[in-house]
């Protein structure tokens, strides 16, 4: 069966068979065209629409002669009316345009309103609470190896940076003058100093010196109010007044090396320099490739104790390095193990210090590696100082 809507606006109902033929309507005896089976469902939807226009854009008596005339000059059972193929188009563009606003309205506006609770049996959602805080793993960290980051070594100022070698001055006091020159056969004496080879530090601390043996002479004026200031509880005035009258000969060389503790110097003196007298300690430096050597001079009396040794320098580190293999080499050269701290405190400040090793006239230099932090000690004899080897 076929249902259908005439012009009048009443359904029409025919046969199957009478598809594409005309019948009549039964409620205003119009003749009507039935659908073919295969007719689009658009053109059905709109059928309405398409007759309502036509009727009210030609007369009733036109539509009505336009019938007859078709009716005339077609065969019975043919088509009555052409489909509009634009007409067709037109209708499928503006259905499109709807489902267009549809789809995108919808997502953009309705579908984040929903969520999984709504669309499952209007559900609420639940949320799943986060697990407990677990307490925190308790490690054991004394078995893992100690990582240190402390500096060793001379710590302040980076020998690496200046160049690739030369020799550091560090002395005690430390408000000194150094010379140097090339070993020559000349000898060990001071009188260079008095020579144009002898060359002045531009700078105090450090030199940038090529690899071989040079000669340093560390001075400090006799009248020093760092000997005069410091010393003065272990008779520096005495020494001094020595030196001074008996500066032309070899007693005053005598007075000045017996009255300060032996450091390695090859030799201790009283020099004129420049109209100016002045105690004087030479060494023999060897520079070797890449290595940087510290000379560190000790105008310290046989007698000053350690207590007042730590005074002179008020920074408290200078030199880094580690205390417990160094107190290992402390034990092992024979140190009294009370005196431990004062020695760790003063190789700290000054990196070096010469300290008696017992009533024979030895001495220990003990000191510390300025580029590494690694302990080292030399031992040497000064007849000078056998038995006034001072508070220990």
């Amino acid at each position: 069966m076929i249902e259908f809507k005439a012009d009048c606006g009443h359904t029409v109902r025919a046969k199957d068979e009478d598809a594409g033929k005309v019948v009549r309507c039964a409620y205003c005896g119009r003749e009507a065209q039935v659908p073919q089976d295969d007719q689009d469902e658009l053109d059905f939807l709109f059928s309405e629409v398409a007759s309502e226009s036509t009727a009210g854009s030609a007369s009733p008596k036109t539509v009505k002669r336009s019938r007859k005339s078709d009716r005339a000059g077609m065969p019975f059972g043919a088509s009555r009316t052409a489909a509009d193929p634009f007409a067709v188009v037109k209708k499928m563009a503006y259905v499109a345009a709807v489902l267009i606003c549809v789809i995108f309205v919808g997502k953009k506006y309705a579908w984040p309103m929903f969520n999984d609770a709504f669309l499952v049996d209007d559900k609420p959602a639940v949320t799943k609470s986060p697990p407990p805080d677990r307490p925190a793993r308790i490690t054991d960290t004394s078995k893992k190896p100690k990582q240190s980051s402390r500096r060793f070594g001379f710590l302040r100022e980076d020998l690496s940076r200046r160049g690739n070698q030369g020799v550091y001055v560090d002395a005690i006091p430390d408000r000194t003058t150094a010379y140097y020159r090339e070993v020559t056969s000349s000898g060990r004496g001071l009188d260079w100093l008095a020579s144009t080879d002898a060359k002045r530090m531009a700078t105090p601390g450090a030199v940038d010196l090529t690899a071989g043996t040079y000669t340093f002479a560390v001075t400090l004026p006799i009248n020093d109010p760092q000997l005069m200031k410091n010393y003065k509880n272990y008779n520096y005035k005495g020494t001094r007044r020595s030196v001074e009258d008996e500066t032309a000969n070899k007693k005053a060389d005598k007075a000045a090396d017996e009255f300060f503790r032996p450091d390695g110097a090859t030799k201790v003196g009283a020099v004129s320099i420049r109209g100016q007298k002045h105690i004087v300690r030479q060494y023999e430096v060897t520079v070797y490739e890449n290595e940087w050597a510290v000379l560190t001079p000790q105008f310290v009396p046989s007698e000053c104790s350690l207590a007042d040794l730590k005074r002179f320098r008020s920074d408290s580190k200078l030199y880094g390095f580690d205390d417990d293999d160094v107190e290992g080499e402390l034990d092992y050269h024979g140190v009294d193990e009370r005196i431990w701290p004062d020695l760790l405190s003063i190789l700290h400040r000054f990196g070096a210090i010469s300290y008696p090793v017992d009533e024979t006239g030895e001495f220990h230099m003990f000191e510390i590696d300025p580029m590494t932090g690694v302990f080292s000690a030399k031992r040497f004899e000064s007849e000078h100082h056998r038995g006034s080897l001072g508070e220990r």
